[in-house]
């Protein structure tokens, strides 16, 4: 990774389009477990993306999805804007359907289903509105901005680069994992008529990821509707 940001410092010619689409939520809550409430707030990636604003604003687009729906304050979308237009050419703050679940799946599938589909940039970054509290060490998100805003990053040696590290085995916990829902989600999702035993389930926790947008294409965009 560090490789391919200085291949991509020494190329300014090659600065590639980024999005990032943030699922959001301003309203203060907690995510259970005992943790106290808090709210959402973006100055992180205004932090992240300052340093470099005039070089890529124009190829910077940032797509937050407000997941408490109308629990949000008046002028709240103004205002989120406002502080995030000095990095990005392109801010749109769009509260999500109560019909959708407020969480992180949601969100993105809601951003690919949409008319984005269209008009993906050549990267886009998918991520939590705290996604410091994820990603660790931050370095490997500064990182990852850095190459695929300059060009480094090429589809075929980065077809999806996942930026949480909190590895679990979905298959011991039938908390992410169960014996009933599960599989009925699996076969719905991918027109299956089996799904896979619960001992080869594995994933990350929290979602995360970079995905260029040849990759996010190769599911039509009914399949990202459907899938809501």
């Amino acid at each position: 990774l560090r490789r391919a940001v200085a291949v991509g410092a020494a190329r300014p010619d090659s600065a590639k389009s980024v999005d990032f689409v943030l699922c959001f939520c301003s309203v203060a809550r907690s995510p259970g477990g005992g943790y106290p409430a808090v709210e959402d707030e973006l100055g992180w990636l205004a932090e992240l993306l300052a340093p470099k604003a005039a070089e890529h604003r124009h190829k910077t687009r940032i797509f937050v999805k407000e997941k408490c729906g109308d629990a949000v304050a008046d002028g709240f979308e103004e205002s989120l804007r406002a502080a995030l237009l000095p990095y990005a050419h392109v801010v749109e703050v769009e509260r999500v359907d109560d019909a959708l679940r407020a969480d992180d799946a949601t969100a993105y599938l809601h951003h690919l289903a949409s008319d984005r589909y269209d008009d993906l940039a050549a990267w886009t970054f998918f991520l939590h509105a705290d996604a410091p509290e994820h990603v660790h060490p931050f370095r490997l998100l500064e990182e990852a901005v850095s190459a695929a805003q300059s060009g480094a990053f090429d589809e075929d040696s980065f077809p999806f680069l996942y930026l949480s590290h909190n590895y679990l085995d979905l298959g011991t916990s039938k908390f992410t994992w169960d014996d009933f829902a599960s599989p009925r989600l699996w076969k719905h999702l991918f027109a299956g008529s089996v799904a896979p035993p619960r001992e080869v389930v594995k994933g990350y926790c929290c979602v995360q990821f970079l995905v260029p947008r040849a990759r996010a294409l190769l599911r039509k965009r009914d399949w990202y509707a459907r899938s809501l």
